[in-house]
Order: structure tokens, then C-alpha cells, then sequence
């Protein structure tokens, strides 16, 4: 069993998170290569050595001051029912569609 480490002052900002520091007192971050790229130079080799996502995924990365700890990649996977959704909605008079 690990404890939780507290975390203060998390802020989240559109595309990206920026979690905040720690009771250790380093700053713990979440989100794009870009927002890494602000906490440490070593985000670039870190995440060349990676594989890459798979096609449509994005790639989350997690760290702790200027270590990359973490990257986690996500999908959503387009369902059956997806078509007949969004032609309903259609037929209902929505014109304006966006998939979040």
C-alpha cells in the first residue's frame, strides 16, 4: 500500500493540467508534450521513447518536477450506434454537432 501524497494548489487550464505542488513541495503536472515541455528539457527524449499512440489516441503525460513519470494514452472507440445518434439528431433539427 502506497499513501496519497496532499497536493495544494491545482489549477487546470484548457488543454492542460497543471496539478501542483506537493507536501514534498515539487510540483506534480498532468497533460499535453507541450506542458511538459514547461517542467523539464527531458520531455522531448522521454517521449521519443515511447512508441507511438495509436492512431486517434492522445497521449497524457504525468510527472513530478522535471521527471517524466508517466504517459498514458487514450481513445474513444467510435460505437455502432454513433450513425443513428447523430442522424437523429439531425432529423430533430440540430444543426450544430461536436464530439468531445
Amino acid at each position: 500500500g502506497l499513501a496519497p501524497a496532499g497536493v495544494e494548489g491545482v489549477r487546470i487550464v484548457v488543454g492542460e493540467v497543471d496539478v501542483g505542488e506537493t507536501t514534498g513541495g515539487a510540483t506534480v503536472w498532468a497533460g499535453t508534450t507541450r506542458l511538459a515541455a514547461r517542467f523539464t528539457e527531458r520531455a522531448g527524449d522521454a517521449v521519443a521513447a515511447l512508441p507511438a499512440p495509436a492512431p486517434g489516441a492522445s497521449r497524457l503525460l504525468l510527472g513530478r518536477g522535471g521527471d517524466v513519470l508517466a504517459a498514458v494514452d487514450v481513445a474513444d472507440r467510435v460505437r455502432p450506434t454513433s450513425r443513428e445518434a447523430l442522424d437523429a439528431l439531425r432529423r430533430a433539427g440540430v444543426a450544430r454537432i461536436a464530439m468531445l
